[in-house]
């Protein structure tokens, strides 16, 4: 709260007037907005940029229920997005800005509470022969009163990822940590044209090293993808008439812009805006004829291990034919991995043991010359290294107790894992996925007596519960 006193005395009659005045009001507690993304400041044309936003009270409390606006406007104002969206009681808000973006360089985004506004001036009546105006720079007050309306916290400067052909490749965030020994499937969006014909490299970088490096074939190649814009986000930003009235973008002035005394000094954006206005580039962009139309989406399959906690970088790229290299990265969390964690499952042990006699028992009542072939849910993992002739190299890594028992009953009775010799995509592999798809494993397996000659072109997984 404000108080202004104010006295004026008449020098001849020595009358004097006082009068004072306590303002502006503030029906509510300041707020802090914090502004933040997940692609360390950058944006890529035809992919979805993804923000947030984090509000909270003074105390840090989170503050739920808050409307807050989010702008988005091009340095040289041809473009303006904006949207209100309300916090929810984590007090965080996410939002996207979705399309439009290839002829723009940089944007600046600005998240505000539009219940704090401060008049320009505040005037006061003392009496009916005299009147006293007292005006302030809304600015100075915010900065002075603890009514931040714009911060370096709720203004943020992102620039476009360039390349020459718009190839971009972008990896979705995780909400939460990840969980060791665990699989996970990891979404993947990339630009290209119709004719596109893809391999990644992923390397997962942790602890200041290179844990993992291979190499995939996107399951998209040869498939479909969808024409950018065709389809967007409920979160989008919503695109409005473009800004001319320099008036209206300076109400995002940050801290950074004001000296002590109330005075404003030249903005970042006025300094991008000025160079970029300034005329042609010395050197014009070049662009490939082959420019990217269309985006497709995949997925790597990723297992967690200990030396990837308690954070990692998943390092996705493809070297185009004409060189250029498109990558794009993410950083995950990890929750804290202990060698001695244990595991549970539904069956005790004797009822696996009494699972495999049964089978034995089964096998005494066939003829030599049948064929036995044994499927199902074995709640194990056999991981992917290769066992004399049981277990073969394409299941998924780390092996389990059950896993051993399997592998070591199948040595015994002469049995082959099957679906551990065939290279499918990830996607063809996993038998199982936790609820909400945040991991994924195989542990559903086909045995077949090691005597039959080969008879299995190929065994993969198809969706859905019919064949």
């Amino acid at each position: 709260m404000l108080e202004i006193r104010a006295k004026v005395t008449e020098s001849r009659a020595g009358v004097s007037l006082s009068q004072t005045h306590r303002g502006p009001e503030k029906s509510q507690e300041p707020l802090k907005i914090l502004l933040d993304d997940y692609s360390n400041g950058f944006f890529k044309p035809g992919l979805v940029y993804y923000g947030k936003v984090k509000v909270t009270k003074l105390d840090g409390i989170p503050a739920s229920g808050e409307t807050i606006e989010v702008t988005a406007i091009s340095i040289n104002s041809s473009l303006h997005f904006s949207r209100n969206f309300t916090t929810g009681e984590s007090g965080e808000i996410e939002f996207a800005l979705c399309g439009g973006l290839a002829a723009v360089t940089s944007m600046k985004i600005s998240a505000q509470s539009p219940r704090f506004k401060i008049p320009d001036s505040a005037t006061e009546d003392v009496s009916t022969n005299f009147k006293i105006s007292i005006s302030m720079n809304p600015k100075w007050l915010w900065k002075h009163m603890g009514v931040h309306k714009s911060s370096k916290s709720n203004v943020r400067y992102v620039r476009q990822w360039f390349s020459p052909s718009f190839s971009y490749i972008h990896l979705s965030k995780n909400d939460w940590p990840f969980k060791c020994g665990q699989t996970y499937n990891i979404p993947v969006h990339y630009t290209g044209t119709a004719k596109s014909k893809v391999q990644f490299n992923h390397q997962v970088i942790a602890r200041g090293q290179v844990m993992k490096v291979r190499q995939i074939e996107p399951e998209a190649n040869g498939l479909p993808g969808v024409k950018i814009g065709s389809s967007w986000p409920d979160l989008c930003l919503e695109k409005e008439n473009a800004l001319t009235d320099r008036v209206t973008r300076d109400e995002s002035i940050t801290d950074a812009d004001m000296s002590e005394d109330g005075q404003f000094s030249k903005t970042e954006d006025e300094e991008i805006q000025k160079r970029d206005l300034s005329g042609p580039l010395v050197e014009p962009l070049v662009r490939s004829p082959n420019v990217s139309d269309m985006v497709f989406k995949d997925e790597i399959l990723l297992e967690i291990e200990p030396v990837m906690s308690p954070k990692f970088t998943l390092l996705l790229y493809h070297v185009m034919e004409d060189g250029e290299v498109m990558a794009g990265s993410m950083l995950y969390d990890v929750e804290p991995c202990f060698d001695n964690q244990l595991t549970t499952s539904d069956s005790e042990d004797v009822e696996v043991e009494k699972f495999y006699e049964e089978i034995e028992k089964a096998e005494g009542y066939l003829k030599s010359q049948d064929t036995i072939i044994v499927m199902g849910d074995f709640n194990a993992k056999v991981g992917d290294e290769r066992v004399e002739d049981v277990v073969g190299s394409s299941g998924i890594r780390n092996v389990n107790e059950r896993g051993s028992r399997l592998i070591a009953w199948c040595q015994v009775n002469d049995f082959t894992i099957t679906n551990t010799w065939y290279q499918n995509h990830p996607r063809r592999q996993w038998t199982w996925k936790s609820p909400g798809d945040r991991s994924r494993n195989k542990i559903d397996y086909i045995l077949i007596q090691k005597k039959i000659p080969k008879r299995c072109q190929n065994i993969e997984v198809t969706g859905g519960s019919q064949l």
